[in-house]
């Protein structure tokens, strides 16, 4: 999860971080303009702190990261978070299973704490596509700072594991990684 001064948020906002981030808003607002409740949380940090959260149509919501910075509203290590159980009504994961050395253990944090009822919204990269093959051209180095790419399928099965129902899956960012 980048902060000010990581190489993952330097490259946010370059060209093409801009140009990641421009497509994903639209498609974030208009899922969660189909989501209510109280609280909502983003785990992990992914441009400026408000972009994602301010389309969320609960009452309060929350960011939280590793490292404190402008925004973060709790820091946390996000396999361990300090969050009361079923308390939360959706969480946003900006590409941050791709930053977590361990995802699966930040996916059953998430069900711990989201509500029976509750909502999760995970943004990726294909590890198939176009920015699959520019990552292993580079070494595993694009974009900087992520562990892995998650392959749909694998994600389909880690959360059926967990007992989520997959509701929607939208592909996006058809643009050349360069």
């Amino acid at each position: 999860m980048p902060n000010a001064q990581s190489p993952l948020a330097a490259w946010l906002r370059t060209p093409l971080g801009r140009s990641v981030r421009a497509i994903e808003r639209p498609l974030v607002a208009e899922a969660l303009s189909q989501v209510f409740g109280i609280q909502m949380l983003q785990i992990g940090t992914w441009g400026p702190p408000e972009e994602l959260l301010n389309h969320g149509r609960t009452r309060r919501h929350a960011l939280i990261d590793r490292r404190p910075g402008i925004g973060v509203s709790i820091v946390s290590q996000p396999g361990a978070l300090g969050i009361t159980t079923a308390s939360i009504d959706v969480v946003v994961l900006p590409h941050t299973l791709e930053t977590e050395d361990n995802p699966h253990e930040l996916l059953r944090e998430v069900d711990r704490v989201l509500v029976g009822e509750g909502h999760l919204l995970i943004l990726g990269f294909n590890p198939g596509g176009l920015w699959g093959l520019r990552r292993a051209l580079s070494g595993g180095r694009f974009p900087p700072d992520m562990r892995s790419f998650i392959a749909q399928h694998r994600l389909r099965d880690w959360l059926a594991l967990l007992g989520f129902e997959v509701m929607t899956t939208t592909r996006y960012c058809y643009l050349p990684p360069v």
